[in-house]
């Protein structure tokens, strides 16, 4: 790796820092090479979430490694700089912030893009050297007050579209995802999403010796640590080095019914199931000195489980739990989710109602729900549905709903207060309870609870 010297008395120059850039630029490029192979490109994070609102997916922050090169523009100037350098080079492109992308229409099969390309950013109006008077400088070159950037930023920005987009100047389009429009979707809840084959590699594994001693006793398998979907993704992906080779990623975020044929050449799946989560309780219409008092909704139970023989002639059924309905009075159960007849996780459960009561009160709330893992499936991770929040009346006036119960996948529903009905949960979550003041008239609606999900990871 190339390193910049400089020597103590010289005089700094603009190029001194513009090569350490550089040279940086060049080395972890040449890293990556060594990782993924020349001329590959990979992404990492970039989580594609469809809308329940709008026809439209999110895509969460992550970064792609594609080929480049070194700049394709000149860097610095005014009298300095470096020239532009088209030595290729694979380069890094992040997106920081979640990004919403349109689908263009409905009724058709798209492929979501990323695209990548360098950008001077970060403008500035930077003070200057005065050499006619040096206590005062310069706003901006010449005194111009212009800004300048000061940042090349490998960026990435997203498209949805029939046809791959044109590759920007010294950028690079990777395919990431496919997505299957139903006709007449007016939101994407229906919308399925693959990921694209070899757009997201398995994370590396820890280097073990060339002569590794035999296994002894019962292996156990760790426990994922957090909640999240990547990080279950990643558990997933380090399940699978025993098993064959990550080929494709298949989910199946909206409450229905399909049936899912695997890839050519799948071997085996890791399937994670997520049961749809409950509605919060409602709460009944009050007079003087009452008040109601709903829990919030039970998360879905949740497993991950190794099939091993599932292969590509296979037609299997899969099950999407809805999520609880959003009514007053009482909660909702969540709808099951499942895998063939493999992986079978209950949605789930609602919390309770007090009816009308007199504070000081706390209203409780329970679950059921249940994962079941079968058949020949070998479990990675089991667990129950949790219980949804507390309710809480401390006076007439003053209390609030239970909150929902988070899953794996999407939090819980979020406490409200006094007179409001429930918010709703993420995917598998329960939704929140309510707490209905005196003298109102109107019985609250709990919140909804949000529908399971079933991801497939496809071995080879």
């Amino acid at each position: 790796m190339d390193r910049a010297i400089v020597y103590a008395g010289s005089i700094p120059l603009d190029t001194d820092l513009l090569r350490a850039g550089r040279y940086a630029k060049a080395g972890l490029g040449n890293l990556a090479e060594i990782t993924f192979g020349s001329q590959s490109a990979v992404a990492c994070g970039l989580v594609c979430v469809p809308s329940a609102n709008s026809l439209s997916v999110t895509i969460g922050r992550g970064s792609v490694l594609a080929p480049g090169v070194l700049d394709g523009a000149s860097v610095g100037g005014l009298g300095g700089g470096l020239v532009a350098d088209n030595t290729a080079v694979m380069c890094q492109y992040v997106s920081t912030t979640d990004q919403s992308v349109a689908i263009p229409y409905a009724g058709s099969i798209f492929t979501l893009y990323a695209v990548c390309q360098e950008q001077d950013t970060d403008t500035v109006v930077l003070p200057f050297f005065n050499a006619s008077n040096p206590d005062q400088t310069l706003a901006g070159a010449s005194n111009g007050g212009g800004s300048l950037p000061t940042r090349r930023a490998g960026l990435i920005s997203f498209v949805i579209a029939a046809a791959a987009p044109v590759v920007p100047d010294n950028g690079y389009i990777l395919p990431l995802y496919r997505i299957s429009v139903p006709l007449g979707a007016t939101t994407a809840v229906s919308v399925a999403v693959t990921a694209m084959e070899g757009a997201f590699p398995t994370p590396l594994p820890k280097l073990a010796p060339l002569q590794s001693p035999a296994l002894t006793g019962q292996p156990t398998t760790p426990t994922p640590d957090g909640s999240n979907l990547q990080q279950i993704l990643n558990f997933a992906s380090l399940a699978k080095f025993a098993s064959g080779r990550l080929a494709n990623i298949a989910g199946f975020w909206s409450a229905g019914s399909y049936n899912y044929t695997p890839s050519a050449g799948t071997q085996s799946v890791i399937v994670i199931v997520q049961g749809g989560g409950a509605s919060g309780y409602g709460s009944p219409a009050t007079g003087a000195g009452q008040v109601g008092l709903g829990s919030g909704g039970g998360s879905g139970a949740f497993a991950a489980a190794w099939i091993p023989g599932v292969g590509a002639t296979q037609s299997i059924p899969i099950t999407v739990g809805v999520g609880g309905a959003a009514i007053p009075g009482d909660g909702a159960t969540g709808g099951n989710s499942s895998f063939g007849s493999w992986v079978n996780c209950s949605g789930g459960v609602p919390g309770t109602i007090s009816g009308v009561v007199t504070p000081i009160w706390s209203q409780g709330s329970k679950s059921t729900a249940l994962p079941v893992v079968t058949g020949g499936a070998i479990p990675i991770v089991s667990r129950a549905g949790e219980c949804g929040g507390v309710s809480l009346a401390f006076g007439v006036q003053s209390g609030t709903g239970g909150q929902g119960a988070s899953s794996a996948f999407g939090a819980g529903g979020a406490q409200m207060p006094g007179g409001v009905s429930g918010a709703s949960g993420g995917q598998g979550a329960g939704g929140s309870g309510t707490f209905n003041i005196e003298n109102n008239s109107t019985a609250l609606a709990g919140g909804a609870g949000g529908a399971g999900v079933v991801v497939v990871l496809e071995l080879a």
